[in-house]
């Protein structure tokens, strides 16, 4: 381990000879300040130096290296033998292989492992460096670096270390064969006094032997004079001081053979380095004797000293927080630099070291932040400005720097203030001073009058008086703008100024004086009245003793004392003034309410308390009560109101009201009742609140109340609150309305304002000309329209006539009056026979009067035929009745277009080959597959093996007999034998004898050996025990043998008899069947008593065949049973029946459906074409209109795609009603039990009724639908027909607006029901209400920048004409502009009135106010340029003209919009009040037919019930005649295979035909028969009943798509057949 180190290095390992890898030497812990023992303090517990134990700093801390072999894959290296001959031989490196944590593992020099570089091959070699990083993570001592390099030693290298993290790299060592050619350095091994800390360079170990296993080992103070005075040389305290440390390879060592570039040699020669060593300590100065682990504020775990001598920090490299008496220092061994406490005199905790005071006193501890208000380095004295109290706490002076003549206070705390200051701390001016300054604090000279509460006060840093809320001034010597009359008796100093809103500046008015209004009662109540709560008269008693007035109360009644009128009226002059009344009631247990005192007056109430205002509570004794007249909050008046609100109320009191009743049944007396008033003229006070008002021009009077001459209220009639505006008559009047403020109109105008022409006559009477207006020249001197320069259009033309001129014929009409195609005709109606849509747009031809849109299925030039497809008669009135052909598609033969058709008379369908029904609907009898499309075919049913000769519609199947299957029912089924008319029977083969269960054509089993019998039930003669495979019988048996043949011989006559009975049967009537029954009985007794007495075989052949009989006529009664219940099976097929008409009637719903889709398509397709019609005549209008069309064409789409949805829901549930239909059907034929039957048949039913709901909904829905569809359309005709200018009358209109509202108010609250969604719609008016508002107001904003756009136009045009006098065009165009803008001025003032009532149009009212102020800015700009440049002051001024012109046309438009629109609400309020009686008429329609409906479910259930009891009836008949059968066929059974018939056997036959016979009783049959005949009968009389009720249904369906149609245009409502 230490091979190659020179004699001189031994001296520095010799130190570290306790130091083993990787293990620090542990050391106990550290004991507390004071205690021997410890190595930081002496046995006499004096502090001494400590070191940490020395380590190797390296160990297992992990090395960053910026080049790794294998890191970027597998990778070869060779390696140097030094064997002659023998030079290499090649490894591979593989990831993590030589990681460079392997540098500071242990190192075992048996299994040694190391870091390698990448070769020389990828590029390792001068000048790039590989670059290898220990980060130590705390600061240690570094007394040696030691590497062991398992690669040739590199030819140079350096090592560098940080003193501090994240500091910079300070070489350490360079190592180099060429010092001064690599790094420029003298190669040396020591240094010189002054440059101890100068890195050194040698080429010591620059050779490249060894090439494996060379150690390369530097001491930090190797060769620094200094060394051996380590304590007293701090640079090298700090040379030794490493954080990190770096060791850069720069050059490989090699032997001179990589020149020639083979790859083997490079790969030879990297950088590998198999252990690196840190000998060190942890730097702790001196001050403590370990390190430990903590973790750090990031929270990773580093190491830190464990700080003795008071010290802190990583390093112990500075005092405590409060041991900073002495200077900090590293422990020497000759003085350890203990840090010492400061002494603060336990006023503070927290101290610094002070250099000069350590000097001066030798103690360097400077407290900081003494508590107590102290100061001083120990904290000995009071701070500044502080004086110590008795008791020795320090307390601030606290003397104002501004006020106080010494912020120093004297030994009591009192400081010195200056002149005009006061206060304990010299912190304020004194009362009436102010301006707080260093020369003291001057007067305020407040207004006392003026001052708040009357007394003289003011800030006493502004020197602004405190005044009262409605007065102003620095000294409160004026009232604020708004106000008058500066008074010390009002609490607020001024009066507001009423003015009713018009004016805000307004003065005393002279000559009146203060005036009570009041009653005392002398003589009379002075016609005070008295009522209660609810307005209702209580009498009120006048007493002449007390000169009072008093009233009662009964219960808890309420009763307030009522003023005169003399009281009342135009009280504004008691504007803060008094009320006051004497008040007792008949207790002390009053409760008082928030409305005591009630005043009235214009259409607002405000109310008090009693004890409000410092009022007492009512009591026994008398009480004075006084109230304040002012909306102050502070007098309770409530709700709170304005002072012009308050004002309001005072000028047009209604009512007083004083409370009189403050308990149950109580009592109260009033008296003394005073009213501060003032009048003109009376002896008094000087009433100096009462105003006089400076009004703005256009109004007069002392209030404002009226206007001025050539001005009106606008409102009109609007009162004294109304604005007064000048009158705007167009210079079409001289004179207008004060009131009203309508105009006399001359020149052919009319309107409030003349800006409208008369009717006949057309133009803009907003031109101010005589000549504004021009004949219309229309027929009647009907209205017109003007659309631009030339064309003028006629809007009131005759009935049948349109047109601009009314020269051609209008909707609906045809001819030719102008005679364009031959002679001229008059127009007249188009003659369609009822059969077009009377609100629809071009129904016919209006020059040939061809019908072009007819509907209701008709078709022709006068809608006299049906349709292809449809069929009926045309003209039927009201409508044609032209139905659509019901055919069903895969029955019936297709036209040459593809198409379904029928008769047109009588509507029967064209089949295809074994089709019928007259929509080709079902197949045949016998034939089946409609749905193939080719016909039906044959179901070529076995005639023998099917019931009938039909089959399942779907898939053929016959319906076969009991035992045969196959689809043809042409075999019997599985064991099974006998294909016959009566079906296949059971082979019922032994399975004990026989070999297969399977029979033969005659019933024959296959038996086995020794077995015999039809169904292989009994061995051979002479055998015996099937069950043991018939073996042979004993000898003694053939005595018996021989008997039992001679039986079986006669029994087989026997047998050929009973065949012969049962081929020839003889018939029993049912009410004999009880006697034959009897008959049999008697004979089985005879039969018992010949058997006793005599054993003859023909004896008991005889019995046998009378049984045999008995149970023939048994079987045959069953078989009657079973024909009752084939019949029952044949209702079950009527049932079936009803079903499939039940979907009949579905179809004819589909039918409806589709009809109502193709009207739907027709009115959408007819309405889009009059929307384009009518767009291309009204021209201008055609940006509106197109907006409409595209809404209209819209809707239409939207609809087509509902009508669709509802074809396919139609169509599918018409295919699952089929497929109901058929598994209904298939089950009903191919279930065997009836209880089965019944259930299908409920489920079927239940199905149906479900589906017929469905199908109700969807007409309901539908006829929803077409109502919206008739409302769109409606609406769409309504706005294109109203898409004119009207003569508006404004007076009319405003009133016509009024009702308006109120009627739709009234509508609203009656349609509540119907128009769910109307609360939405107000809410968006509302908004849009004030969005308008807002707009009105952006509107006035920008009426004053066009106001001031235009001066600057005039100004700009002085300019232009004064500097460019040739151009007399630009002079001319420019007065052309401003005249323009001034017409613009005037149509927007009226647009923003016009606007107030149509507020629907704020939108584009406000687009086209924003092109307006844009279009005025760019005509600005125009005109300051024509002031430059006289050429483009020409072009623009051109431009401005033409954008001026525009902006008229759009405000014109928006006023002819906005009428517009408010016609059509009004059209819409009327059609919605016909809607609303229209729909009440539906809806008793609509819930006679649901009770109908109702009526036939309860139907249709008793139906079920019926059906389900019979069912059980019929199970619990066929359950006990099964029982009964199979008794009898086992006594038949025993009789036949017994050879002989003991006592005991006869017996018990007797018993069982006994049993038997019990059973038939019990079963009934007769009166289930009766009972199923009757539930039969029943059954056929619902269903008959039934079908009438579908037939009224039906009606019903019919009745309602009557009502549908017949409803109002613009109906909204969706009625909702609930079930």
């Amino acid at each position: 381990m230490f091979l190659g180190l020179r004699m001189s290095e031994w001296w520095w390992l010799l130190c570290v000879i306790q130091w083993r890898f990787g293990q620090v030497v542990s050391v106990s812990s550290t004991p507390a300040i004071g205690m021997k023992g410890t190595r930081c303090y002496d046995d006499f517990n004096r502090p001494q130096r400590c070191i940490p134990e020395f380590e190797n700093a390296a160990f297992n801390v992990e090395m960053e290296a910026t080049n790794t072999c294998g890191e970027k894959g597998v990778m070869e290296y060779c390696v140097q033998t030094g064997i002659t001959g023998v030079r290499k031989y090649c490894e591979v490196c593989r990831p993590n292989q030589h990681h460079a944590h392997f540098m500071t593992d242990f190192h075992n020099e048996d299994h040694p492992t190391w870091w390698q570089s990448e070769t020389m091959l990828e590029g390792i070699q001068w000048p790039n460096q590989v670059n290898l990083t220990l980060k130590l993570g705390k600061s240690f001592d570094v007394t040696y670096v030691r590497i062991w390099f398992w690669s040739p030693r590199p030819e140079s290298f350096y090592i560098s270390k940080r003193s501090t993290e994240n500091g910079p790299w300070i070489p350490y060592q360079y190592y180099s064969a060429t010092c001064r050619d690599t790094y420029g350095l003298p190669d040396m091994t020591h240094t010189f006094r002054g440059e101890e800390t100068t890195a050194l360079c040698t080429s010591e170990y620059a050779d490249i032997s060894p090439l494996r296993e060379g150690n390369v080992a530097f001491g930090t103070l190797e060769g620094r004079p200094s060394a051996y005075n380590f304590d007293g040389s701090p640079e090298l305290q700090d040379w030794v001081t490493a954080t990190e440390i770096m060791i850069t390879l720069d050059r490989l060592n090699t032997f001179g053979d990589e020149v020639f570039g083979d790859h083997r040699v490079l790969k030879s020669y990297f950088y590998a380095i198999a252990d690196v060593a840190v000998g060190a300590r942890c730097k702790c100065n001196g001050h403590a004797s370990e390190c430990v682990a903590t973790f750090g504020s990031d929270g990773a775990k580093r190491r830190v000293c464990k700080c003795e001598h008071n010290t802190a920090g990583a390093d112990c490299g500075e005092c405590l927080p409060f041991y900073n008496d002495a200077p900090w220092g590293r422990a020497t061994a000759t003085n350890s630099h203990e840090c010492k406490q400061c002494n603060c005199n336990g006023y503070s905790s927290r101290c610094y070291f002070d250099e000069q005071l350590y000097e001066q006193t030798g103690h360097g501890g400077h407290c900081l932040d003494c508590s107590a208000n102290r100061d001083g380095p120990n904290c000995e004295r009071c701070r500044d400005h502080f004086y110590s109290r008795e008791d020795g706490y320090c307390t601030a002076c606290d003397c104002h720097p501004v006020g106080s003549i010494h912020l120093q206070c004297n030994s009591k705390g009192a400081c010195q203030c200056k002149p005009g200051v006061t206060g304990s701390k010299c912190d304020r001016c004194e009362t009436n001073f102010f301006d707080f300054s260093p020369y003291g604090c001057r007067s305020c000279g407040c207004l006392e009058g003026g001052s708040l509460n009357n007394v003289a006060g003011c800030d006493p840093y502004s020197g602004k008086c405190y005044c009262k809320e409605n007065v102003e001034g620095k000294q409160c010597r004026e009232c604020k703008p708004g106000y008058f009359n500066l008074d010390s008796d009002n609490k607020f100093g001024c009066t507001p100024c009423f003015c009713y809103g018009h004016s805000s500046n307004c003065h005393s008015a002279p000559g009146f004086s203060k005036y009570l209004v009041e009653s005392s009662f002398s003589r009379s109540d002075e016609r005070w009245t008295a009522e209660d709560e609810h307005g209702r008269p209580v009498d009120l008693k006048y007493d002449s003793f007390t000169q009072s007035v008093g009233v009662r109360s009964s219960g808890n009644r309420i009763v307030y004392f009522v003023a005169p009128p003399r009281f009342l009226g135009d009280q504004m002059f008691s504007y803060n003034q008094l009320l006051e009344f004497t008040l007792r009631i008949g207790d002390n247990r009053a409760v008082p309410t928030p409305a005591d005192i009630v005043l009235e007056g214009g259409e607002l109430t405000v109310t008090n308390t009693i004890f409000s205002q410092q009022n007492k509570v009512p009591s026994l004794q008398n009480q004075k009560f006084s109230y304040r007249l002012h909306e102050n909050p502070d007098y309770g008046w409530q709700p709170r109101l304005s002072a012009r609100a308050f004002f309001s109320i005072l000028s047009n009191l209604t009512a007083i009201k004083i409370k009189g009743i403050y308990s149950v049944q109580g009592e109260g007396f009033l008296d003394e009742v005073k009213l501060e008033t003032a009048s003109r003229g009376v002896a008094g006070k000087p009433a100096h609140w009462i105003e006089s008002c400076d009004c703005p021009t256009g109004y007069v009077g002392q209030f404002c109340e009226s206007c001025g001459p050539g001005f009106r209220h606008s409102p009109a009639l609007g009162g004294s609150f109304a604005s007064c505006i000048p009158c705007d008559c167009n210079n079409h009047a001289s004179i207008c309305e004060s009131d009203s403020g309508k105009c006399i109109c001359q020149h052919n105008t009319v309107g409030e304002n003349c800006e409208l022409c008369a009717r006949g006559f057309y133009g803009n009477a907003l031109g101010g000309t005589d000549t504004d207006c021009r004949s219309c020249d229309c027929p009647n001197g009907g209205a017109c329209v003007q659309i631009d320069e030339d064309t003028v259009m006629c809007t009131e033309c005759p009935t049948g006539y349109a047109g601009p001129k009314c020269d051609s014929c209008s909707d609906g009409y045809f001819g030719d009056p102008r005679g364009q195609f031959g002679s001229p005709t008059a127009c007249q109606q188009c003659v369609c026979n009822r059969n077009i849509d009377p609100n629809a747009i071009g129904n016919c031809n209006t020059t040939t009067g061809e019908c072009l849109r007819c509907i209701h299925n008709t078709g022709g030039t006068s809608c006299d035929v049906c349709l292809p497809g449809y069929y009926g008669d045309a003209l039927v009135l009201p409508r044609g009745d032209c139905r659509k052909c019901a055919c069903y598609a895969p029955g019936t033969q297709e036209d040459a277009t593809g198409e379904l058709t029928c008769d047109q008379a009588t509507g029967s369908c064209r089949c295809r080959h074994h089709v019928v029904g007259r929509n080709c609907d079902k197949c045949e009898d016998g034939y089946f597959d409609l749905l193939s499309g080719k016909g039906c075919q044959m179901c070529n049913c076995d005639i023998i093996g099917s019931i009938n000769k039909t089959c399942d519609v779907l898939t053929g199947q016959c319906y076969c007999r009991p035992g045969i299957a196959g689809v043809r029912c042409d075999h019997c089924e599985s064991h099974k034998f006998g294909f016959s008319i009566n079906g296949c029977a059971d082979c019922e083969c032994d399975p004990t004898g026989s070999k297969d269960l399977q029979c033969d054509a005659s019933g024959q089993c296959p038996c086995l050996d020794n077995v015999e019998g039809k169904q292989c039930s009994r061995c051979k003669e002479n055998k015996f025990d099937r069950q043991k495979g018939c073996i042979d019988c004993p000898d003694c048996y053939s005595l018996v043998q021989n008997e039992a043949k001679n039986h079986n011989e006669k029994l087989i006559k026997l047998g050929v008899i009973l065949d012969d009975i049962e081929s020839q049967p003889t018939v029993i009537p049912e009410e004999e069947f009880p006697n034959e029954l009897k008959k049999v009985q008697e004979e089985v007794n005879e039969f018992y008593s010949e058997v006793l007495f005599n054993t003859a075989d023909t004896g008991i052949i005889q019995q046998v065949r009378d049984i045999e009989d008995k149970r023939k006529e048994v079987s045959k009664m069953i078989s009657r049973v079973d024909e009752n219940l084939f019949l029952i099976d044949e209702n079950n097929i009527l049932v079936g029946i009803n079903i499939e008409r039940g979907d009949n009637i579905m179809d004819e719903v589909d039918e409806k459906i589709l009809d109502i889709e193709n009207d739907i398509t027709h009115r959408g397709l007819e309405t889009l074409q009059r929307a384009l019609k009518q767009a291309a005549l009204v021209g201008q209008h055609s940006e509106q209109m197109t907006l409409i069309a595209q809404e209209a064409r819209d809707i239409a789409d939207s609809l087509d795609y509902k009508a669709d949805d509802i074809m396919i829901s139609s169509k599918k549930t018409k295919n699952e009603s089929m497929v109901a239909y058929e598994v209904a059907k298939n089950t009903v034929y191919q279930q065997s039990i009836i209880g089965d039957y019944i259930r299908k048949l409920k489920n079927d039913v239940m199905s149906t009724e479900m589906k017929l709901s469905k199908s109700n909904d969807w007409i309901k829905e539908v006829g929803e639908k077409t109502v919206l569809v008739k409302k769109n359309a409606l609406a769409l005709l309504s706005e294109i027909e109203n898409l004119h200018i009207p003569e508006i009358n404004m007076p009319e209109l405003i009133e016509r607006s009024i009702l308006l509202r109120q009627e739709m108010f009234i509508l609203s609250n009656r349609t509540n029901n119907l128009f769910q969604d109307s609360n939405d719609i107000r809410n968006e008016i509302d908004k849009q209400t004030e969005l308008g508002k807002g707009l009105l107001k952006n509107a006035e904003s920008q009426q004053e920048i066009v106001n001031d756009l235009r001066n600057d136009l005039v100004f700009c045009e002085s300019q232009a004409n004064g500097a460019i006098n040739l151009w007399d065009e630009i002079f001319n165009g420019a007065v052309t502009n401003y005249k323009l803008l001034k017409e613009f001025d005037t149509q927007t003032e009226k647009n923003k009135k016009e606007a107030a009532h149509a507020l629907t149009t704020l939108d584009d009212i406000e687009t086209i106010i924003e092109n307006i102020s844009k279009k005025s800015s760019v005509a600005k700009i125009i005109l300051d340029e024509a002031k430059k440049n006289s050429d483009l002051a020409f072009d623009k001024a051109k431009q401005a003209n033409e954008l001026a012109k525009n902006a008229s046309l759009k405000a014109e438009r928006t006023k002819s919009e906005a009428e517009i629109l408010f016609k059509n609400t009004t059209a819409l309020g009327e059609e919605a009040g016909l809607m609303y009686d229209r729909v009440q008429n539906t809806e008793g329609e609509l819930k006679n037919l649901m009770g109908k409906f109702r009526s036939n479910t309860s139907l249709i259930n008793d139906a079920k019930e019926k059906v389900g009891r019979a069912g059980k009836d019929t199970d619990s008949a066929t359950r006990k005649v099964s029982d009964l059968l199979r008794d009898v066929e086992g006594i038949m059974f025993e009789l036949q295979h017994s050879p002989t018939i003991e006592e005991s056997d006869v017996d018990r036959l007797e018993e069982e035909i006994r049993i038997a016979e019990e059973r038939m009783k019990e079963t009934k049959l007769e009166e289930r028969l009766l009972d199923l005949q009757t539930e039969h009968k029943l059954r056929e009389e619902l269903i008959g009943r039934y079908k009438m009720q579908i037939a009224v249904l039906q009606e019903e369906v019919d009745n309602i798509e009557d009502i549908i149609d017949n409803l109002p245009e613009g109906c909204f409502r969706r009625v909702e057949l609930e079930p």
